[in-house]
């Protein structure tokens, strides 16, 4: 069986430190969560996950 991709660690990893901020949580409506794309219909503020690339 293969590694997991790198970016999906670095992607937990990044909502694991950024999930400890009590002042980020708050200010992203109490949950930190990277979106893929903007979500339909959700207000803002949230935080996206933008393409990236492992050379």
């Amino acid at each position: 069986m293969s590694d997991p991709s790198p970016l999906l660690a670095l992607r937990a990893g990044l909502i694991a430190r950024f999930s400890a901020d009590a002042g980020l949580a708050a200010l992203l409506g109490g949950h930190v969560r990277l979106y893929d794309e903007p979500p339909r219909g959700a207000p803002p503020v949230y935080a996206l996950w933008e393409e990236s690339a492992i050379e």
